[in-house]
């Protein structure tokens, strides 16, 4: 008897499903939410805004296949490393774009010299 209320009772008790569309960390729909589509305006708008505050530096901004975004400065002509690792770190807190786009730092990879020249 034991076993069958067992059995019923994993009968009503499925996986929940919410009703409704689907739904983003911050509520919004999934149709608001930037995906992979929005990719190259975010690389542009990136590189546009980092252009303007590291004039002369050179740098490369773009997107890997795993659809993350990278950022690379120039050691050459880069005059402080603390400098620029301390402007990135506030860029990715607090900038208007980062937000917007919910992007996120990848830990392991922030603040990396692959040995290429680059940062």
């Amino acid at each position: 008897l034991r076993q069958k209320w067992l059995m019923d009772a994993q009968v009503l008790a499925a996986p929940f499903k919410p009703a409704g569309r689907n739904r983003g960390a911050a509520g919004e729909a999934s149709t608001e939410m930037t995906g992979r589509q929005q990719l190259p305006e975010i690389v542009a708008a990136l590189s546009r805004v980092l252009e303007e505050d590291w004039e002369g530096c050179p740098m490369l901004v773009c997107a890997t296949e795993d659809e993350h975004i990278v950022v690379r400065f120039g050691m050459a002509t880069l005059e402080e490393e603390p400098g620029l690792i301390a402007y990135m770190n506030v860029f990715a807190a607090s900038h208007e774009l980062v937000s917007r786009h919910k992007l996120r730092k990848v830990v392991e990879d922030w603040n990396v010299t692959p040995g290429d020249g680059y940062l």
